[in-house]
């Protein structure tokens, strides 16, 4: 499509990361959770036994007995905000496609069980205000919610994270990479138009500029999560360069 409408070249260049924590109530306890249990936990059919099938696991002991000892009872984020996009994205899809009874699928088939989360008393979708978020999950206390990176540093003493894959949700761990439940913020040029739109090359210029994406930069006051040294860099690069990215 893009071809077909003259946008042959674009530019990606990756402006800071974007994560998601699994909180719940301070007053509780926390654990160490694997992708692979929140699929298990969030997800409307599930592999079993070479078979795709319905999800019917109740409490957390279903899925591992390490797991709290209750019934499973999270929030998810409203679909139309980003931070579901990163959470089907890093819990649901990261984690759909290596399970071989799921590879052998269609694509539509297997577009549907990796994206489609359960409807039923487990999982509560759609919470849009973030006090309200937080507000539930002080009146659900053995209840998870996954929340915008930024959400819980906002309150942090009230909410707590639990770790993933054995890593905790540290601005420092997204940033090196180790913490799973993160991805990059990208910015797409078309890049003839860095020479026929008035402006845009100095917009790229001070969206890539320290006091925008470095560490005490305005877009950090944004939910950015800064990038290091060498992403910087490389982002600055690109503004300058304007390679295109391969096809």
């Amino acid at each position: 499509m893009c071809q077909t409408n003259g946008v042959e070249f674009i530019t990606e260049i990756a402006v800071g990361l974007d994560g998601i924590v699994l909180a719940n109530s301070k007053a509780t306890k926390q654990y160490n959770f694997t992708t692979a249990q929140l699929l298990r936990a969030v997800a409307a059919e599930v592999a079993n036994h070479g078979r795709i099938m319905k999800n019917t696991s109740v409490a957390w002991q279903d899925i591992d007995s390490a797991l709290p000892d209750g019934e499973i009872e999270l929030m998810g984020p409203p679909p139309s905000s980003g931070t579901y996009d990163a959470f089907v994205e890093l819990i649901m899809e990261a984690r759909c496609h290596g399970f071989s009874t799921i590879a052998d699928l269609s694509h539509a088939r297997r577009f549907g069980v990796c994206r489609n989360v359960r409807k039923d008393d487990a999982f509560v979708m759609g919470i849009k205000n973030d006090g309200l978020m937080i507000k539930w999950l002080q009146e659900h206390p053995n209840a998870f919610g996954i929340l915008p990176f930024l959400l819980y540093q906002e309150n942090d003493d009230i909410i707590a994270a639990n770790s993933i894959n054995g890593v905790s949700p540290t601005a420092e761990n997204i940033t090196n990479g180790r913490y799973a439940l993160a991805r990059p913020i990208y910015l797409y040029v078309k890049t003839k138009h860095v020479d026929a739109v008035r402006g845009l090359q100095k917009f790229l210029y001070e969206f890539t500029s320290e006091h925008a994406i470095g560490p005490d930069g305005y877009l950090a006051e944004k939910g950015f999560i800064p990038l290091d040294d060498q992403g910087h860099n490389s982002a600055r690069d690109s503004a300058l360069s304007l390679h295109p990215i391969a096809r």
